[in-house]
């Protein structure tokens, strides 16, 4: 018997109004009954008032930042609850992708960061995976086409929304200082990290269709990764010292596709970002004020880089010694002599990133050589 949520008063101030996630979790509960009498027409039914705000706001009647962060929060608060089976998750992702040109449209303009930072909170949700039935949200995980348009529709909404918060005009800003260290937060490095904790939330829990990525070439996670990650350079190391959390979830980030081993997007980074982004990390684990956590997070991703420092040196070695028609011998333990260099993969190879001496060129080109070696087996 409740009014519609957005005539209610917590959706009427801007420090009340997030309470809509928890109170649409709530009347989900209340509304949609046990599990065993869920239907998708019982859903279509719960949607139809967020429907009909959506629509107030795609026809130009109110487009208010609070009135549209607050249908955002209630999607929020269904999705949480939807969630919780993956039946029922399914059918809010079809409902949500019927309208995914609404979202592209939102996330195409400049808004202030009350809806950016909710649009960004309800992305996040989705690729949030519960904590009462295990991981996988979507059937077969990602590999579904439903699983897949998801995570495509996830990346392009990050895509779209990093390009309209951050831009040249606010860059400068902050590096003239000509801008308070909140306003840099709430306008960039906020949803910076909302954005890299979505993808890390997507690479742990099995929301990136890697197979049908790979299948049909499609570049989406590594582009998405490769524009974020420069991003990350682009702020004075202040700003993250201000705001902890920021460098703690990058460098969480960072880790995370070091040890799942789903760090392709590192070779499709020119040679200067992938300096950049490593002296970015170095920076960030020499800073004395740098959290606990933090520090673990940055050595994990160093360690990993360090790590293809040698082996790289004797594959790019052994390349040339085969360019040269003189590969490198060594002796087998009969006593016979065999040469040693790695197979080659002219098919898959692509340009390198640098064939010096130094230690990070030559990090930069066994990523991009680990790539191509693993797509030939």
């Amino acid at each position: 018997d409740l009014p519609p949520v957005v005539d209610l008063p917590i959706s009427q101030y801007e420090k009340t109004f997030k309470l809509r996630t928890n109170l649409c979790t709530a009347l989900w509960t209340v509304r949609m009954g046990s599990v065993a009498n869920y239907s998708q027409s019982l859903l279509n039914d719960f949607m139809q008032p967020i429907d009909q705000v959506m629509y107030v706001t795609t026809s130009g009647q109110n487009t208010s930042p609070l009135f549209i962060a607050g249908w955002l929060r209630d999607l929020r608060g269904v999705c949480k609850a939807a969630c919780q089976q993956q039946h029922i998750f399914t059918d809010f992702i079809e409902w949500l992708l019927e309208r995914s040109q609404i979202f592209y449209t939102l996330s195409q303009t400049s808004n202030p960061p009350l809806v950016t930072i909710s649009l960004l909170r309800f992305i996040c949700e989705l690729v949030t995976p519960p904590t009462t039935y295990g991981r996988v949200n979507v059937s077969a995980a990602s590999h579904s086409a439903t699983g897949v348009l998801l995570f495509k529709f996830v990346a392009q909404m990050i895509q779209n929304v990093l390009t309209n918060a951050i831009n040249d005009d606010m860059i400068a800003k902050v590096e003239s200082q000509n801008c308070s260290t909140d306003t840099a937060y709430e306008y960039m490095l906020k949803p910076i990290f909302v954005c890299t904790q979505a993808l890390r939330r997507c690479i742990n829990g099995d929301f990136v269709p890697f197979g049908a990525m790979a299948f049909y070439q499609d570049p989406v996670y590594d582009d998405t990764v490769v524009g974020l990650c420069r991003l990350l350079a682009v702020f004075p190391l202040y700003l993250f010292t201000h705001y902890p959390k920021v460098p703690t979830e990058a460098m969480d980030f960072l880790r995370s596709m070091a040890e799942i081993q789903v760090f392709s997007p590192l070779a499709c980074m020119n040679q200067s970002d992938l300096i950049t982004l490593i002296e970015f990390a170095i920076a960030i684990a020499t800073n004395t004020e740098t959290k606990v956590s933090t520090l673990l997070h940055a050595l994990s991703f160093l360690g990993f880089i360090a790590s293809l420092v040698k082996p790289t040196k004797e594959l790019l070695e052994q390349r040339r010694n085969a360019a040269m028609g003189t590969p490198q011998m060594k002796r087998n333990p009969d006593g016979s002599v065999s040469p040693a260099h790695l197979p080659s993969v002219p098919s898959m190879a692509a340009p390198t990133l640098g064939l010096g001496s130094n230690d990070i060129n030559s990090a930069s080109s066994m990523v991009r050589s680990s790539r191509h070696i693993k797509q030939k087996i």
